[in-house]
């Protein structure tokens, strides 16, 4: 059995609406939420082109990379917008390992992303 370790990236906002979001970011946008009666925001959520992996450590590295190359375009957001990083993580069920590093994490919390772990082990 093998891992597999994929990600989302979203971006929510009060006042900044999906057209504007999908203006400012240049990932691929694979759902957009617009804000609503029970919801008074806009969530739009991307996919960061960077696959899938067989480690979390390896598909953090790959995120923090996409993301730290459109540091500016987030910085520009940051006053309006909230991020997280959706990391969905299959494995065997006595198998399952998350390490995250200390310079990963900072990266991650200078960029202003929460990171958000879903994990599913395959025989559970």
């Amino acid at each position: 059995m093998s891992h597999t370790v994929k990600s989302r990236f979203s971006v929510s906002s009060h006042r900044l609406d999906s057209s504007i979001l999908a203006e400012v970011c240049p990932w691929r946008i694979v759902e957009r939420a617009p804000a609503s009666g029970a919801v008074d925001f806009h969530v739009v959520v991307f996919d960061l082109g960077i696959g899938q992996h067989d480690r979390v450590d390896r598909h953090l590295v790959a995120a923090k990379a996409a993301l730290l190359s459109h540091e500016s375009k987030l910085d520009s957001l940051r006053e309006d917008c909230k991020f997280a990083l959706w990391i969905s993580y299959r494995f065997p069920g006595k198998e399952g390992t998350i390490n995250v590093s200390p310079s990963l994490s900072a990266a991650f919390g200078m960029l202003g992303v929460e990171l958000i772990f879903h994990l599913d082990p395959l025989d559970a």
